[in-house]
């Protein structure tokens, strides 16, 4: 993605940050307990409470019993980084982290969140589409040298400006965005040139075209996940759908179910 497209993307406005750090992390910076998680509101009333992340980690976890640690890890189009802290938590001998996003306002929010480079009092809530308010950060997540003893990297950039040479992970996960690039072929062959032989690929998607912003041209899209991991190439070791919700306006709520696909790269 060029400068100038990610300058222009819609992730980088206020009202796509509002709803991201709604879907990733209201449990941590609107809520004072998990008590009080417990006793929340459901939407549209109350927020989304994440567990997407964490469900999808605890997926990676029962699938892959992993020979050796540490590992090297590379989340691409981690957003706000919601995924990075749930992986940590559950592996937190991993050897590094390195997450990748071609958005500056979610880097800012991943190196604020994950790693507490920025203060903050506030976070930005969806009210009224495209307008939102203000809203003040009850609690912040610990930094994940706190529980971690991962280098973690928050890097600007796309699938193809990983900051590290080819075959250098272990894992790669891309959540989400498969559906939301032009060419999702070209996404999943950068995946593949960064993992290490046998190494795994933990990708999902939940395929939406009507929010696609047609982004996505019809000749190159795709109806099952499977369609971008050829044989050839890559051995599905477990699949299964989960669900996650976003805000888009206080009175809209939309929930998905998400194809994730864990795959071990066979060359």
């Amino acid at each position: 993605m060029s400068d100038s497209k990610a300058k222009n993307s819609p992730y980088q406005s206020e009202a796509r940050v509002a709803t991201y750090l709604e879907m990733e992390w209201s449990d941590w910076l609107l809520f004072p307990t998990a008590e009080a998680i417990c006793q929340a509101a459901k939407p549209p009333t109350g927020p989304v409470i994440p567990t997407f992340y964490s469900e999808v980690v605890q997926f990676v976890a029962r699938t892959i019993a992993f020979q050796k640690q540490p590992i090297r890890m590379c989340d691409v189009g981690g957003a706000t980084g919601r995924l990075i802290f749930e992986w940590l938590r559950q592996f937190p001998n991993t050897e590094e982290v390195v997450l990748v996003e071609p958005s500056e306002a979610f880097n800012w929010w991943s190196k604020t969140l994950l790693l507490g480079q920025n203060s903050v009092e506030s976070i930005p809530t969806v009210k009224l589409y495209g307008s939102p308010c203000s809203t003040d950060v009850v609690r912040l997540p610990p930094k994940t040298d706190s529980f971690s003893s991962a280098k973690v990297s928050v890097c600007l950039g796309d699938s193809s400006r990983v900051p590290r040479p080819d075959g250098y992970f272990d894992v790669v996960t891309c959540l989400n965005v498969a559906d939301r690039v032009p060419k999702p072929r070209e996404l999943l062959f950068d995946l593949q040139q960064i993992l290490k032989p046998n190494g795994h690929l933990i990708l999902a998607s939940p395929m939406d075209w009507r929010h696609n912003d047609g982004t996505t041209t019809k000749d190159d899209w795709f109806e099952n996940l499977r369609e971008l991991l050829p044989d050839s190439a890559w051995r599905i070791l477990n699949e299964t759908d989960i669900e996650y919700a976003c805000r888009l306006t206080n009175r809209q709520v939309i929930s998905y179910l998400s194809q994730v696909i864990v795959a071990r790269k066979s060359r």
